[in-house]
């Protein structure tokens, strides 16, 4: 420790010297105590020397890249540039330089964000965000959850869904009121196409489906502006807690599972104190609970038209039949229409998808059903042990039959039989090539088996091309009349 005079010492060799070290060597201490001493009397650290870098020519020309992209350009490319420019240091040294280019770039272009607060009762904020697959009655589907937070108690609300249509999304609001007791005085919504169907002037033209559900329920849809994180920042902050921490590695079974776990979830976070309100949401939301507006029962366009599976697998709807997973036959499902679209939703997740048909039309998809399609060829089986081991002989043998059976050929039955013979004496493989020749020419007599294995390979003869008529060379010529001068004179 250093008395009074020696720190006093210090200091003055410090002005003089301008380093810890020789201070140190002077004193007899060590540095760390010199720098120490310099502290407590408050001298400032000495100023860094900055060393020229490589890069210094051409800093303004990474400024200006830097301004002109908005701090998206990367080393690579530019490095490329500052090659033509006569830049020859290292891409590391460039990443430095660049990097120290965009920091300045961003602390002279950075956001200010303000803190939103809605009033008590006034806003819920929704969105949608995907969290996986899971299987479904019409097959693996992805999973999306259905995020809404209450704006002034952070109340949060969670359901899973297989699909985001405007169907799902109005049961999704249904569901949230039902929980809440009642509606909020404004919704707001991000611009998805359930919402907004185009922009004029940057404002939201709104889908009229959403405005008619809006209307039923006494609520204000709102739309948020894009990077707008001080408004719809609250759900998507849950919706990225919900994707990253909150969905179990190996995901979840169906939607049902799904939904119970969010059901229990919300409960718990609810009654959890918000880090940034130091609150309770299930207790500050008692206070809004009054500002709701009275709840309203729940509009048909919040499910569709309902229709039940029959026993074909399929639904009737306008007058024409739309095939369904032949898993949900007997159960009640929700029908909407978009446009040329039939969309068939069960269970919150859409499970067919149709083109719209006219009246006594039909939309039937194979995959619905767990047989193949009817193709109108009857089915070959053999009921006999001779026609059971001829069919053995392969598919040769089976297109025989089917060709012999169409051309009437009398006596099938015995042929069978002797056919059998033939290839226990000359083998299975000649009678199949045999069988493969008279299938291709019609032959289908009692001996013509026979007579194709005496032949061999042998190629079989072609018809003859017409032939050309007979000219005989020095007939006198004949003058030809017109038929006219034939006809009996009138």
């Amino acid at each position: 420790m250093l008395t009074l005079e020696e720190q006093l010492h210090v200091v003055n060799l410090y002005e003089e010297l301008g380093s810890y070290r020789a201070v140190a060597e002077v004193v007899g201490c060590d540095h760390k105590t010199v720098k120490a001493a310099l502290e407590r009397v408050g001298k400032p650290k000495p100023a860094r020397r900055r060393r020229p870098q490589l890069t210094d020519p051409y800093r303004e020309m990474i400024v200006a890249k830097v301004e002109a992209t908005e701090g998206r350009i990367r080393g690579r490319q530019l490095l490329r540039l500052l090659r033509a420019a006569g830049y020859r240091g290292s891409l590391r040294s460039l990443w430095r330089a660049l990097e120290e280019a965009k920091r300045k770039w961003r602390q002279k272009h950075m956001r200010v964000y303000r803190p939103w607060t809605s009033a008590p009762g006034d806003f819920l904020i929704v969105d949608f965000g995907e969290v996986g697959k899971v299987a479904t009655a019409a097959g693996e589907r992805t999973l999306y959850c259905f995020c809404a937070v209450m704006g002034y108690s952070r109340w949060r609300y969670v359901r899973f869904f297989t699909c985001q249509r405007f169907q799902v999304l109005a049961q999704g609001l249904a569901g949230c009121f039902e929980r809440l007791g009642g509606v909020p005085a404004h919704v707001m919504f991000d611009n998805p196409k359930t919402v907004t169907n185009y922009f004029v002037a940057g404002l939201s033209v709104y889908n009229a489906e959403l405005v008619r559900l809006a209307a039923h329920y006494h609520f204000t849809p709102v739309t948020a502006a894009a990077a707008d994180p001080e408004s719809k920042g609250k759900v998507e902050a849950l919706v990225k807690f919900v994707h990253n921490d909150c969905v179990p590695d190996e995901g979840f079974g169906s939607s049902a599972q799904a939904n119970a776990w969010g059901e229990g979830w919300c409960e718990e976070v609810n009654a959890e104190v918000h880090w940034e309100t130091r609150a309770v949401p299930a207790e500050r939301f008692e206070l809004e609970r009054p500002l709701l507006r009275r709840l309203q029962e729940r509009p048909p366009v919040a499910s569709g038209e309902s229709r039940l599976v029959d026993r074909m697998s399929s639904i009737r709807f306008g007058s024409a039949r739309y095939s369904v997973p032949s898993n949900l036959r007997g159960q009640l499902v929700q029908v909407t229409v978009d446009g040329d679209e039939v969309r068939i939703i069960h269970d919150g997740g859409e499970v067919a998808f149709h083109k719209l048909q006219p009246p006594g039309g039909a939309s039937i998809l194979d995959e619905h059903y767990p047989t193949a399609r009817p193709t109108g060829v009857r089915a070959v089986r053999p009921r006999t042990p001779v026609e059971q081991a001829f069919l053995e002989l392969g598919p040769a043998a089976e297109q025989w039959l089917r060709a012999a059976a169409a051309a009437g050929t009398p006596r099938l039955q015995l042929q069978l039989a002797e056919v059998l013979q033939l290839a226990r004496v000359h083998g299975r493989t000649s009678v199949l090539g045999a069988l493969v020749r008279a299938t291709q020419f019609g032959r289908f007599g009692w001996d013509d088996l026979r007579a194709i294995l005496a032949a061999g390979t042998a190629t079989p003869p072609t018809k003859a091309g017409r032939r050309t008529p007979l000219s005989v060379v020095g007939l006198p010529d004949v003058p030809q009349r017109d038929l006219a001068d034939y006809r009996w004179p009138a």
